[in-house]
């Protein structure tokens, strides 16, 4: 499966190429050609102007990554609802961006930490609070469950507890496992 990049924004080209370094740049009339690919799209701001071309690329079966230089919710939830498979900050860390493509190459979703933090934050709680999950989890890992789902990010939560954030994630790891989810998302749509 080839990896496409498509932005209106010379700057964000640099930048990702920049991050990218095994990726093939393309025009917009060189997009109608794509079918079952990776397209990276580095897009402006405007919800409206960009619909018409991210359902194209959907409907034409390739695995869309959107970016854009100030990610939000709403937008977000726009795009997903459309059937992108990835949605995450333009000028993100390089590392975020190869683990965004390699969701994308296995056939999953991914979305910037930030993003799935503040949808597990709207999540509106289940109206029993079922909390017996926890029983299954060590005490720390009661802890951060809870914080988790609060929406808070890794960094959040390590300031809270006095641990490192790559210890958080360890934690985090381990909560999904036992719970059998595979993500954070999923986490909190079981258990919030």
């Amino acid at each position: 499966m080839k990896t496409v990049l498509y932005t209106d924004d010379i700057n964000l080209l640099e930048a990702i190429e920049k991050a990218l370094d095994v990726i093939e740049y393309t025009v917009a009339e060189v997009l109608d050609g794509c079918y079952e690919s990776i397209v990276v799209c580095a897009l402006a701001e405007d919800v409206r102007t960009n619909e018409v071309l991210i359902r194209s690329l959907v409907n034409r079966r390739n695995r869309v990554l959107l970016l854009q230089r100030l990610p939000q919710i709403e937008p977000a939830r726009h795009y997903l609802s459309l059937g992108i498979y990835g949605y995450g900050n333009a000028m993100m860390d390089p590392l975020f961006l190869h683990s965004a493509i390699s969701a994308l190459k296995k056939g999953m979703m991914w979305l910037h930490p930030e993003i799935t933090a503040k949808m597990v934050e709207l999540l509106t709680p289940s109206r029993g609070n079922n909390r017996d999950f926890l029983e299954r989890l060590s005490e720390r890992e009661r802890e951060i469950a809870l914080l988790l789902l609060e929406g808070k990010t890794y960094n959040a939560i390590a300031d809270c507890t006095q641990i490192t954030p790559r210890t958080v994630k360890a934690h985090a790891t381990h909560i999904y496992q036992k719970l059998q989810v595979k993500d954070r998302l999923d986490f909190a749509l079981q258990y919030k």
